[in-house]
């Protein structure tokens, strides 16, 4: 236990402490320990309040001189400093801590569905990166094809970027035109305006100057399901103006694209496979024969059992080989 005095002085010049303000200060005090006291704090303090007043009536001014000697005892000793230091964060106290969430936080779980969003943004980040959307302004001269009313991003708008021209079939003379379209189905169509929910023109040798006219004639028309152009000479131009016409409201009940056996290129049949699927997943497009594809699907299934018989049959080469030995 340690004794600890307290001497507060307090020297007013002007006037007299009144002992009204004394007793109110010392009432104050005592109230504060009988609070400590009652919410079982284990410090008892003892206040002696030592009031001593002297009045010396010969000095001019009347100068008072108040003391007031606080003196407090058995107060619990502090704490020492090893306890305090016992107290301190030691280095490594998390190695044998238990984990907060054993089985993982909630809050940090990040849901398939989220993660496909990401990829799927990178991917069109990169994809716009690479067409020059949204990237900084090329630094090339501008050439005199060049406008500013279309974005500076715009791949059609770069002068750095070459695109070569599609491939496109056409007559080669009017006599060539008159012969192709002479036949019963161009005519019952296109001359005739015969216009049925199967439109076949198989086999008629039209091209990207014909399908043209084709597609003018019966893409406002609502009856039209199935459309058949195999066995043609349609091409690349072609098939970026038919996919043009089913992506703007074209033909929109049709159901079934009948288009293999053509002149496309890879180009070609990605603007249909990929590009029209986007904006009309209801049509099935197709570009290949079936047979063929059926023919090939079989190929693959027996070609293991194929390699099994020649393996085997050599393995039987080989034993009547060693027996004739």
């Amino acid at each position: 236990m340690v004794k600890i005095e307290v001497l507060c002085e307090d020297v007013a010049e002007e006037r007299l402490a009144t002992e009204n303000l004394k007793q109110q200060e010392t009432d104050r005090k005592k109230a504060n320990l009988s609070e400590r006291q009652v919410s079982g704090e284990d410090t008892q303090i003892e206040e002696t309040i030592i009031e001593d007043t002297s009045l010396n009536q010969n000095n001019t001014d009347s100068a008072s001189t108040v003391e007031n000697k606080i003196e407090t005892t058995n107060v619990s000793a502090p704490a020492t400093k090893d306890t305090n230091e016992n107290k301190g964060l030691k280095k490594g106290f998390l190695e044998d801590a238990e984990a907060l969430y054993p089985n993982g936080s909630e809050q940090g779980h990040v849901s398939e569905e989220q993660k496909k969003k990401w990829q799927e943004k990178e991917m069109n980040d990169k994809m716009n990166e690479k067409l020059g959307f949204g990237g900084p302004d090329s630094e090339c001269e501008k050439p005199e094809w060049y406008t500013y009313d279309w974005p500076k991003g715009c791949q059609y708008n770069k002068p750095d970027c070459h695109l070569k021209p599609l491939s496109e079939t056409k007559h080669a003379s009017d006599l060539h035109k008159e012969v192709a379209r002479r036949n019963d189905k161009w005519k019952n169509l296109v001359e005739d305006g015969n216009i049925e929910q199967e439109i076949r023109l198989c086999f008629t040798g039209i091209n990207d100057e014909d399908l043209e006219i084709v597609l003018n004639k019966i893409r406002d028309s609502d009856i039209v399901k199935t459309l058949d152009l195999t066995h043609n000479n349609i091409s690349d131009k072609g098939a970026q103006t038919l996919a043009g016409v089913l992506t703007n409201k074209g033909l929109p009940n049709l159901k079934d694209l009948k288009i293999h056996h053509n002149k496309l290129t890879e180009f070609g049949e990605i603007i249909l496979s990929q590009g029209l699927k986007i904006l009309r997943k209801d049509i099935v497009v197709e570009l290949q024969d079936p047979l063929e594809k059926y023919v090939q699907n079989m190929k693959k299934q027996t070609e293991p059992i194929e390699k099994q018989a020649e393996s085997v049959e050599n393995n039987i080469v080989g034993i009547n080989a060693n027996d004739l030995d």
